[in-house]
């Protein structure tokens, strides 16, 4: 059988046999049809909003969680979907968050005041003082020659001799 007539990425002659009737190997006989690329993000946008969290939608659509960062990099499309889904699933989130606090709890009912009303629900605390303060404050300093002698260093060291 003949050898391949093509060259490797190295630019040596292939070593493989060509089959009969041809000069190239199965390697070289056709320019080989580019690698298909799985279509993911429409799946992992829609488990996004299902699921709510980036692990679970990269779980769900079979994909991993860098590339699917890297391609929000990389995509303004891409980015653009990603920022629609969050602020759906904040929504969707919002109105189960109200449902419950309607129905029956009390602590949600109030965050959920608090964040939408905060110049009246949030807990305000004003202190005000009006008049003087008198406050007096005693310092005992002791009258010794050694603390004297400190003090003259300290105040020798800080500001020079003589101080």
């Amino acid at each position: 059988m003949p050898r391949c007539g093509a060259r490797t990425k190295t630019g040596k002659q292939c070593r493989i046999s060509a089959p009969a009737g041809s000069d190239r190997c199965f390697r070289h006989s056709a320019k080989r049809a580019p690698k298909k690329r799985r279509v993911w993000k429409p799946a992992f946008l829609k488990a996004l909003l299902e699921l709510g969290t980036v692990t679970a939608a990269c779980d769900a659509a079979g994909i991993g969680r860098r590339t699917v960062y890297q391609e929000r990099q990389r995509d303004e499309e891409f980015a653009i979907a990603w920022a629609d889904v969050e602020a759906a699933s904040t929504d969707q989130l919002e109105a189960e968050a109200h449902r419950r606090a309607v129905n029956g709890s009390d602590t949600l009912l109030i965050f959920l005041l608090k964040s939408r009303k905060p110049e009246i629900y949030r807990e305000n605390v004003k202190v005000e003082h009006s008049g003087e303060v008198h406050q007096s404050v005693e310092v005992e300093i002791p009258d010794t020659d050694e603390y004297r002698r400190k003090v003259a260093e300290l105040a020798a060291s800080a500001f020079g001799p003589g101080s």
